[in-house]
């Protein structure tokens, strides 16, 4: 039977604290709650505190919980490596990751996902490497909560899951540029053939672009320049973009509710692709009540906790002892289930086996009584 689980996203920003909540069962997942609070001004200390405010308000009791670190924070790189076999790679992967940092490796979390094998056989792969010190800063506002996350995941993938559901996209052979409008920043995230391509976060946000009116137009200027030049270093870093070509066959425009709808407008005047505003909540799997009387902070994106959690596979940038510790779990579940299953398979046979003794024992008395009854013959 396929047990029931509460699942939470948390995304801690310099102005919002957003918060999703989700219920796994056999049916799948359906989104249950979706909040956003102020927190301008509050340390990570003080954001962890209002988390744990929320999560005791809503008797929250989740059984995994995931963080969400901004891609600003993470260093991303696609790389080719030659080779497909996964001790071959892991290993490429660590000295890959040694070079593009002027860290050194105790100093960084880092992890990776194999996206497919090219036309020339070498095995395509997302990395992603963070400080610890951006790690450490989520975990402080879960450990105020008296929480520790189980996975970090990367926000640009949680929009690319975002966009899976919501959007419906990406789709096989086509570049999808997805922009997610936040309150003072705006991520920008190439989809290339069904996988995350590309993606940066530029500072100009909503509240910039639906300021007054001159402001407005300056700042709507500069954010559609920003899309361009991501457009284009989107095709330098990623060959497979390159190699199809790194025009963009549709513009999507979410997040923040006061500025989706106009600034897919201004895409549409001055770009020639088609531009669709999407609703960050339109086709979740979203519960009826899920969002509160106060309703979503119009100036917030909740695009990624909720793509977060309906994510299930992907890069996870927790703690390599927080990870070992993980798989130390998981591993003694699967004994302490295999042991309990063993217990039950002998228990099972003991008694089935005395059972039939207990059977056989019952046949002889029987046959001896009426052995006895009726005399040799």
């Amino acid at each position: 039977m396929f047990k029931r689980q509460y699942l939470l996203a948390v995304e801690a920003d310099r102005d919002h604290l957003k918060i999703a909540q989700a219920q796994s069962s056999s049916n799948g997942i359906q989104i249950t709650r979706v909040i956003t609070e102020s927190v301008t001004g509050l340390s990570d200390n003080e954001i962890g505190q209002q988390l744990q405010r929320i999560l005791k308000i809503n008797d929250f009791r989740p059984d995994q919980m995931t963080g969400i670190i901004s891609k600003e924070k993470v260093m991303l790189r696609g790389i080719r490596l030659p080779s497909t076999k996964p001790d071959e790679l892991e290993d490429m992967i660590t000295f890959e990751a040694s070079k593009q940092i002027p860290y050194s490796m105790d100093e960084v979390v880092y992890d990776y996902k194999i996206l497919g094998v090219d036309r020339e056989g070498y095995s395509r792969i997302i990395l992603a490497i963070a400080h610890n010190d951006e790690v450490l800063a989520i975990n402080r506002i879960f450990a105020a909560s008296g929480k520790i996350p189980d996975r970090i995941v990367l926000s640009s993938e949680a929009i690319w899951s975002w966009a899976k559901y919501s959007a419906d996209r990406p789709q096989a052979n086509t570049n999808i540029c997805v922009v997610t409008l936040d309150t003072h920043k705006t991520e920008i995230t190439v989809l290339a053939d069904n996988d995350l391509g590309f993606s940066r976060i530029v500072s100009i946000g909503a509240l910039e672009i639906s300021g007054k009116e001159k402001d407005k137009d300056i700042a709507s200027a500069s954010l559609l320049d920003e899309i361009r030049r991501s457009v284009k270093l989107a095709a330098t870093d990623d060959k497979e973009i390159s190699d199809r070509g790194s025009d963009i066959s549709e513009y999507i425009i979410t997040g923040a509710n006061m500025a989706v709808d106009g600034f897919c407008d201004h895409i549409q005047e001055h770009l020639p692709v088609q531009c669709t505003a999407v609703n960050q909540m339109i086709n979740l799997p979203v519960a009826d009540d899920a969002i509160s009387e106060k309703g979503i902070s119009p100036e917030a994106s909740v695009s990624k906790v909720c793509g977060a959690l309906l994510l299930t596979e992907g890069l996870n940038l927790i703690q390599p002892h927080i990870r070992k510790r993980q798989e130390a779990a998981v591993q003694s579940r699967r004994i302490i289930t295999v042991s309990v299953c063993v217990l039950a398979a002998v228990m099972f046979l003991s008694i089935a086996g005395l059972v039939r003794l207990y059977q056989k024992e019952r046949l002889f008395a029987r046959l001896k009584h009426m052995y006895e009854k009726t005399g040799p013959i």
